[in-house]
């Protein structure tokens, strides 16, 4: 991780508006500025937006009187461009809502794409995944944090190898170890389960025996079995084919059965046709005795037959006539009908018309009357809205006074925490004995603790003078708030009362629209009731409908005598009717009288050809009875050849159903011996795959091992143990001179057995050589064991690839050194500077400011809170 550009707002100290640190403009810087300026507040800044881990809460890292701090940190990692932004806002119960923005620039767009997951852990994680560490190896390795320089030295042997191990990125190689581990009991798995199918397989194949002996004892049954079933295949086809003679011969008869009882229709159809023919012959010769009888008939016919003709076309005039004078009396009946429905509809409209105006005119007053108010309304509503424009004002100045109330409670709280530090601080000034300041470490005597107790008095002394000011101002603003809430009680009734003139407004300009429609209708009804008027008058009128009634009758009038002067008589027309029905028949007597003496010559002729029929199909029957008797004679057997025939059928079926058996049992045999060498195949590739799989076992529980805790991970912290050992020798011995020096070991010794465990202890020796406890060495020779060890884990941090943190940061904790450990301190600071892309180092001693050309320097106002400033200085 190499920083590009840091941006804060309403972060601790840092207020408004956002401020922008460009790490482009330097390579080694010192961080400058007063106690309390807020140097650290702008490194912290970097771990928060990162890790989101701060010195406090989330919510308490927010600057005082904001609701918002938003830190902004582009960085390079992997040869690209980063930038996280980290926002947090206040919530109720003083806690805080924390949002986090992931992106990586694109060259293509010129603009930042975002890498942003759905929720905050998910992108934290994507973050981490990118740096390779986390903030407990960072403030443990490249970020030297004020008052935890021994973040490190400090740790128990387990975690310091965590960081170790982070810093190396050995947790991939126990992820190598964890995966080779599943996929060993995952084919351990495998080879159950196929050793499962082996078994299986060796249960079917023992069977084989059995199975080839039954198999040899079917193919020797087999051939008997097949030549009685052909013996009696053969017997029931020789069987089959006299039964099918026998279906012949009652097939024939049957036919004869079928054309006998056709020709006996024949025989009755000819002897009926005879008969018909024998009384046709009777009623022609009767007829021909009657002639002069039907010869007058004919004649009286032919009378009725022509006055039936002449009267018929008098009825149909007559009725003509008659159907004219039924449609002129429909059409006076519809015409008078016609001329009432009108007049009834005509009035009813006028009338209709007539009250729909009145209606319109009565509302038109209502309106009217009603909107005469609407001037007294809208004065009432100015007054009510004056009043409430007052309440208005006096809400807005109750949101100033809450306002200022939590100023004011807020003051008060701050100025009891610092009131509190500031006793506890002294307090613990009075108590210690050591000769070093406890916050910067620089030289302490009694001069110098006084002058700092009484900063610390007169301090306190601001801070409750402020509070009583702060009590003071809160009581009047509480009364004046008092005050206002007494006022607002009236506040709802003049709200309500409000509305109500409001909604009567809207009604007054509902009605007055209203009223405009209802004016804008008064012509066009008024025109309406004059035409309904106009056309009642005219159809009222007696003397237009009485012409046209009066020319309707003479019409009818008319046909009426027409009728009369025709002379037609309905009775004498019914008469002739009769008589013409009752000699109806005449005309075919007529006929058939004309035909009769050629007809009787030709049914007589006809009746002796069906005389001659008679005879021959009577003959034909004789002859198909005898036929019959011959074949009947042939199929009395019939009946004890189906019974032999269906004896044979089932002794067959038997044979067939033997040799069936026998066939299929044969091959059902001889396909489970198949699928039997198909399994002995089967178990002999199951076993090379077991044979596969263990030795693929095998390598993953080598590889588990190689890849573990006891394998290349304790391998590679061996090999770099003496690599950071040596580092932190080479700075430790030119700070003091070659006085110190560090041993780390990997292994030490159990208490309670002879044997040895992992660990990572340091050891630290004295100029005698003697190794001594950490503890028992002074805060300035500490700090220099802190300080070499941490600057090794940084270069080692720098220098492992895909770590991508390239940067040492040291906040304080130089008060401890001498000159010459101040001297030592920059020398070695400057050596290793091609080192790191960025080194930063935070102090407030004019010896290491001096030391350095690029300052950062910060300040603090406060109105304004803290801020910074970049420049270089000679």
């Amino acid at each position: 991780m190499i920083p590009k550009k840091l941006r804060l707002k309403n972060f601790l100290s840092y207020g408004e508006p956002m401020q922008e640190l460009d790490f482009d403009r330097f390579h080694v810087a010192c961080l400058v500025g007063s106690n309390g300026s807020g140097k650290s507040s702008l490194i912290e800044a970097i771990g928060w937006c990162v890790w989101g881990e701060g010195r406090a809460k989330t919510a308490e890292l927010i600057h005082e009187g904001a609701t918002e701090a938003r830190t902004e940190f582009e960085f390079v990692a992997n040869d690209a461009i980063y930038k996280i932004v980290r926002i947090a806002k206040k919530k109720k119960n003083h806690r805080a809502e924390e949002q986090l923005e992931f992106q990586v620039f694109s060259p293509e767009t010129a603009r930042f794409v975002s890498l942003t997951e759905p929720s905050l852990s998910k992108t934290e994680a994507r973050i981490l995944e990118t740096l390779g560490i986390d903030y407990e190896t960072f403030i443990s390795s490249a970020f030297i944090v004020q008052g935890r320089a021994n973040e490190f030295t400090q740790k128990s042997a387990r975690d310091r190898k965590k960081i170790l191990t982070q810093i190396l990125r050995i947790d991939r190689y126990q992820k190598l170890s964890e995966r080779a581990h599943d996929k060993a009991k995952e084919i351990g798995l495998s080879i159950s389960r196929t050793q499962g199918n082996i078994e299986m397989l060796e249960a079917d194949l023992a069977k084989e025996d059995d199975l080839q002996a039954r198999l040899n004892e079917l193919k020797a049954e087999l051939p008997t079995l097949e030549t009685a079933y052909h013996a009696e295949k053969a017997a029931l086809a020789a069987l089959e084919e006299k039964l099918q003679t026998l279906k012949q011969q009652a097939f024939e008869a049957g036919q004869l059965r079928e054309q006998k009882i056709r020709t006996e229709k024949m025989l009755a159809e000819a002897e009926s046709g005879l008969a018909e023919k024998e009384a046709e012959q009777n009623r022609l010769e009767k007829l021909i005795t009657k002639r002069a009888e039907i010869e007058a008939r004919e004649h009286a016919f032919e009378k009725v037959q022509q006055a039936i003709s002449k009267i018929e076309a008098l009825a149909k005039e007559a009725g003509l006539l008659e159907r004219e004078k039924i449609q002129r009396e429909a059409a006076r009946k519809e015409a008078i009908n016609q001329h009432e429905n009108e007049v009834r509809f005509a009035k009813d409209a006028a009338e209709r018309h007539a009250a729909e105006l009145h209606e319109f005119q009565e509302k038109i007053a209502v309106l009217e009357t009603r909107l005469k108010r609407v001037a007294e309304v809208e004065k009432e509503k100015s007054c009510v809205a004056k009043k409430r424009q007052a309440f208005e004002k006096l809400a807005e100045e109750k949101n100033q006074i809450y306002e200022r109330i939590s100023k004011l409670k807020a003051q008060i709280a701050r100025a009891d925490e610092e009131t509190e530090d500031i006793t506890n601080k002294g307090k613990t000034l009075k108590d210690i004995n050591t000769a070093e300041c406890p916050l910067c470490r620089s030289p302490l005597d009694e001069q110098h603790r006084q002058h700092i107790l009484d900063e610390y008095r007169n301090a306190f002394r601001e801070l409750q003078n402020l509070q009583a000011v702060c009590r003071k101002d809160l009581e009047q603003e509480e009364k004046s708030l008092r005050q206002i809430k007494a006022k607002e009680a009236e506040r709802q009734k003049i709200d309500q009362a409000y509305l109500a003139l409001e909604r009567q407004l809207a009604a007054f300009e509902a009605e007055a629209r209203q009223l405009d429609e209802l004016k804008e209708r008064i012509p066009d009804l008024e025109g309406k009731k004059q035409a309904a008027s106009q056309k009642l008058a005219a159809l009222l009128d007696a003397e237009r409908i009485g012409k046209y009634l009066q020319h309707e009758n003479a019409r009818i009038t008319e046909t009426e005598t027409k009728l009369r002067l025709l002379g037609y008589n309905a009775e004498q027309h019914e008469q002739l009717r009769l008589e013409f029905q009752a000699l109806s028949g005449v005309p075919r007597e007529v006929l058939e009288l004309a035909h009769a003496t050629a007809n009787l010559v030709k049914t007589k002729t006809d009746i002796a050809a069906l005389r001659e029929k008679q005879a021959e199909l009577t003959a034909h029957i004789a002859e198909i009875d005898s036929t019959l008797n011959v074949l009947q004679a042939k199929l009395s057997d019939g009946a004890l050849l189906k019974d032999e025939h269906e004896a044979s059928k089932r002794a067959f079926q038997e044979k067939e159903a033997d040799f069936q058996k026998g066939l299929v049992e044969t091959q059902s045999y001889e396909r489970e011996l198949e699928r039997l060498k198909q399994k002995a195949a089967e178990k002999k590739s199951l076993e090379d795959s077991i044979a596969k799989e263990s030795e693929a076992q095998d390598i993953y529980a080598f590889l588990k091992e190689a890849f573990g805790v006891n394998g290349i991970q304790s391998l590679l912290i061996e090999n770099t143990v003496p690599e950071l050992q040596q580092e932190a020798n080479a700075l430790l011995q030119k700070l003091t001179m070659n006085r110190m020096s560090i041993m780390i070991r990997t292994q030490k010794p159990l208490k309670t057995k002879d044997e040895m465990v992992e660990s990572l202890e340091i050891d630290i020796s004295d100029a005698t050589g003697e190794v001594r406890d950490y503890n028992t060495f002074s805060g300035g020779e500490k700090y220099r064991v802190d300080l070499a060890l941490r600057i090794a884990l940084s270069k080692l941090l720098a220098a492992q690839s895909g770590v991508n943190v390239k940067m040492l940061i040291i906040d304080e904790g130089f008060g401890t050194q001498d000159e010459d450990g101040l001297e030592a301190i920059i020398d070695s600071i400057d050596k290793i500077s091609d080192e790191f892309e960025k080194i930063i180092l935070i102090t407030h001693l004019e010896k290491l400011r001096d030391a350095f050309e690029m300052k950062i320097t910060v300040e603090k106002e406060p109105a304004r809170g803290s801020f910074f400033s970049v420049a270089t200085e000679s």
